[in-house]
């Protein structure tokens, strides 16, 4: 009611202010527990100690360890900056445990100037064969490495070594196959191209203009999604629908934005003149 006012006894104020001490208590734990990754712009320098600089100059990120110690990640072309380091000689290792890789590097730390320290790209060999009459096109993670012709094989110099995904695409009409393989550095891994189902052509079906090429994109997932083309969006797609993504041939960058969160994933292409690709993107019936 307007007008009356209430006191608090001396037991709820203690209760409330205990309340507040502890919520307190609770963030700074949290806080505390949580570390800033390495290289992180405007970050304090602690006092005293050596620096390091990680240096990474490869397509993949790491997790880098001084002295056995964590220091956080660098990501994929990036630097980090780990303070505090201990003067004398220090073993740096990166590690990526999805990749199932590792590099080790020994630096002297110094007070006076930072030790630099730069991660390479791991590579191997892999060698195809394919012992079918159609040619394949072979990608490593998205990223196309060649086309093998029929009856012949080929050895792909510098892949990306590590656990890789490997699809190997018929030529001859939409079928593809996917092989997770490992790839160990500085070796040759092989791979001989299994049967590929070829989903036959509807000749009554869109085909791009003459010297086009053309993704036909299948929503297979339970929500509407936006796509986008090299940065271009190009609308929403349904839940269960599909669309014809007309474009030149030559490589493409292909996002599928989910629409309402900030969610999307990426994905890498390589069109031919007058190719019409099939894309099921998401589980089909299910989420993506």
């Amino acid at each position: 009611m307007r007008g009356m006012r209430t006191t608090k006894t001396s037991n709820e104020r203690w209760a409330g202010l205990a309340v507040v001490v502890a919520l307190a208590l609770m963030v700074l734990g949290g806080c505390a527990s949580a570390p800033a990754p390495a290289g992180v712009a405007g970050e304090r320098e602690p006092a005293g100690g050596a620096q390091i600089l990680v240096k990474n100059d490869s397509r993949d990120a790491w997790d880098l360890f001084v002295g056995g110690a964590p220091r956080g990640s660098v990501g994929p072309g990036s630097v980090a900056r780990l303070f505090g380091i201990r003067p004398g000689p220090q073993v740096v290792v990166a590690s990526n445990e999805r990749l199932g890789l590792t590099q080790r590097v020994t630096v002297e730390a110094d007070a006076r100037s930072p030790a630099e320290v730069a991660l390479r790209q791991m590579v191997a060999r892999l060698r195809v064969k394919n012992p079918h009459a159609d040619a394949v096109e072979v990608a490593l993670d998205g990223v196309v490495l060649g086309r093998v012709a029929g009856g012949e094989e080929a050895l792909f110099e510098g892949a990306p070594a590590g656990r890789r995904v490997l699809m190997i695409r018929s030529m001859r009409g939409p079928g593809a196959v996917r092989i997770d393989k490992d790839l160990p550095p500085e070796a040759e891994a092989r791979v001989t191209v299994p049967d590929i189902e070829v989903a036959a052509v509807d000749p009554g079906a869109a085909a791009p203009p003459a010297g086009k090429a053309m993704v036909r994109m299948k929503n297979a997932s339970r929500l509407a999604v936006s796509l986008w083309a090299d940065g271009v969006d190009h609308g929403i797609v349904p839940a269960g629908a599909s669309f014809d993504l007309v474009l030149p041939p030559g490589a493409h960058t292909l996002e599928v934005r989910i629409a309402g969160i900030e969610a999307h994933t990426e994905h890498r292409v390589t069109l031919a003149p007058n190719q019409v690709a099939e894309w099921v993107w998401g589980a089909e019936g299910g989420q993506p």
